[in-house]
C-alpha cells in the first residue's frame, strides 16, 4: 500500500485480524479508523510520510509511536 496516494485506510482492514505487518507509508493519510485496534496480530507498521492530524491524548500517543518519539 506503499505511495498509493491513500487519504484513508477502510474500515475493513480492522477484519484483518492476521496482518502482522502493513507498509501503508508515503500516503495522504490523516487518521486511521477505530477498527485499526483489532488488529492485535500487528508487529509492524509504516506510516512514513503521512500526515496524521492529533486530536486526542489517544491519538497523541499513537503518534509519538508511530514518529518514534514521546508526545505530551
Amino acid at each position: 500500500m506503499s505511495g498509493c496516494g491513500l487519504t484513508a485506510l477502510p474500515t475493513e482492514i480492522g477484519d484483518m485480524a492476521g496482518l502482522k505487518k502493513l507498509n501503508a507509508a508515503q500516503n495522504r493519510l490523516a487518521s486511521l479508523p477505530p477498527s485499526f485496534a483489532n488488529l492485535k496480530e500487528l508487529r509492524t507498521a509504516f506510516f512514513l510520510g503521512c500526515e496524521f492530524e492529533v486530536r486526542n491524548t489517544g491519538e497523541r500517543r499513537l503518534a509519538g509511536f508511530l514518529y518514534g518519539r514521546r508526545m505530551a
